[in-house]
Parts: C-alpha cells; structure tokens; sequence
C-alpha cells in the first residue's frame, strides 16, 4: 500500500482479514478498578456514561475536548485536583502528498513535484485521567495521559471511506491555566488556558471499499492549543451548577507512516472552535462534582466526567 494512493483505489497485495469491530478490555478493566475505589454516587454516573461513550464513540461523530474540566475558576494555593472521564469522538485533520511527474518538451525531460491535499478523520474513543495543581503562584498547570482506540478515514470521492482501524490510542498533554479576573456577582471569572498535546495510534488494518488487508501504520499528531474562559456564577437556588463557555484556537501537525512502504505524509491544519461545560456540585464546596462538556469547530466534541479535589 502506497500512501499517495490512499484517496484512489484499494492495495492489491496485501493479507486479507474478516471486518470484526474490537473492544478494548483492558480499558474496560480498568474502569471497573477505578470505580469501586469512588463515592457511591459518583460510580453511578461515571460508569453509565463512560461503558455508552466508549461503545459507541470509536464510530461516532464526536470528539474528545482537550480542556477537560474548562473552567475559569481558580484552584487555591497549594491545592490539586484529579479528573477522571470518559470522551470519545472526531477530529479534522488535513494530509498533503507529493507525487513526482516527467514532462518531455522538444526531446528534453523534466521532472516536477505536485502537491495533493486531502482531508480526513480521525474518530477516537478513550479514558482519560488529569491533574491540575497550583504550585504557589498565581498560574496553575496540567498534565493528561489517555488512552482508547480510534479509526482514521480518508474520504474517496464517490467510494465511500479507506479507513485504518485495529490500532489502540495513546495520548499525553500538558499545560497551564491563569486566571485574569475573578467572578463578582455581575460578570464571569475570565481565565487563560493553553497547553501542548501528543497523541498516537498504530493500525494493522486497511478497508477499502469491502475489502479488509493487513496494515502496519502509525498515526502521530501534535496540537498546540490556546483558549479563553468564562465561568458564571449560578444564582442562590441553582448555585450547585457552574456553567462555563469558551473559544479555542489550534494548530494540529499530523504524521502518517506506512512501516510496509516507508513512505510518511503528513500535513498541517489550523482550527477554531466554541465549546460549553456544566458542572453539577456534588458537595457544597465543589471538591467533587461531575462535569458535562461539549465543544463545536473543527472538533465536535462531547465528554463526561468527575472532578475530585486531592488536597
């Protein structure tokens, strides 16, 4: 299989495998350890939303926000907080290949490159832990590590979709938030967030068309990503709920590689997106609460999970 081929016709040579969709064990394993260490409460609702978003979301039109638990409020000094979630979803990544081509003029040959842009998606589903902490200064950060699987799919004109699949997804991210103005009783807390992400997948297999071939890729993105924040206090009977809305600017670079053909593509795509959370107090003083989150742009996006305050 040739990558400058991937929006044409299906490779020829390669072995052919039966189309079964998989499910990850070892994550749903890993849900179920983590659940029972969690407040009754909590279990409930983490455990229902995370077995439907990671059943359905590999093959849905959904995507992870990068920001979980976005909200402009401040994390006190010295303090932590954990955030367990399930998300899943698609993200729009564009891919540019180069073919070489000869011209002959008046018995001279000359060779020329053109360029081919194409998009696609990559659909995810996945677990995700995160911590924020502030060290003791006015600025707080993040780290991320996830894991699930995904689906990446190139479009072909009339054809449907060439789609690489049977490939776990790996991902870890880092950042920092800042809050510029605290909430008063008339305007939302504004924060600042931004931060650096890695993901990658490794597929071993290729569908084209109704044909399914052994595969040996790797799908490698970095994205950085800038957003600002505004959290609004709810009033006195509602004060258990703390919505939140913000806008996101990104810049994703993406690798594909064929391990069969040593071949690598890879393109550049720029994104805006809006995105929206609520979060629902489980305690008066939010150290535990679920957060509901969901973003539209480039990446369309929903994830749920809960947040627990460390110390």
């Amino acid at each position: 299989m040739y990558l400058t081929d991937l929006w044409k016709c299906p490779p020829a040579a390669h072995t052919r495998l039966s189309d079964k969709s998989v499910f990850n064990n070892e994550i749903a394993g890993l849900l179920c350890v983590v659940a029972i260490r969690l407040p009754a409460y909590i279990c409930a609702v983490f455990l229902t939303t995370a077995v439907c978003f990671l059943s359905a979301a590999p093959y849905s039109s959904l995507a992870a926000f990068e920001t979980f638990d976005s909200s402009a409020r401040q994390i006190g000094l010295k303090n932590a907080v954990f955030s367990l979630y399930a998300s899943g979803g698609e993200k729009d990544i564009l891919l540019s290949a180069s073919n070489p081509n000869t011209i002959t003029i008046n018995g001279l040959t000359y060779t020329s490159v053109s360029s081919t842009q194409f998009d696609s998606r990559l659909n995810y589903g996945a677990v995700n832990a995160k911590i924020l902490f502030n060290p003791g200064d006015n600025a707080y950060y993040w780290i991320r590590v996830k894991a699930g699987e995904s689906q990446f799919k190139i479009p072909v004109p009339g054809d449907g979709d060439n789609v690489f699949s049977g490939g776990n997804f790996y991902g870890v991210g880092f950042g920092l938030r800042k809050q510029i103005l605290p909430a008063t009783i008339v305007t939302p807390a504004f924060a600042v967030d931004m931060g650096a992400d890695f993901t990658t997948s490794r597929y071993n297999r290729y569908k084209s068309k109704n044909a399914v071939w052994t595969a040996d890729s790797r799908l490698n993105n970095v994205e950085l990503q800038l957003g600002a924040l505004l959290t609004f206090r709810a009033k006195r009977r509602l004060s258990f709920l703390e919505p939140t809305v913000g806008l996101k600017v990104s810049r994703v670079y993406t690798t594909l590689s064929d391990y069969d053909t040593f071949e690598r593509i890879e393109g550049i795509k720029d994104a805006v997106g809006i995105s929206g959370a609520l979060r629902f107090k489980l305690r008066g003083d939010g150290t535990e609460s679920v957060v509901l989150e969901s973003e539209w742009g480039a990446e369309r996006v929903i994830s749920c999970g809960m947040t627990v305050a460390l110390f």
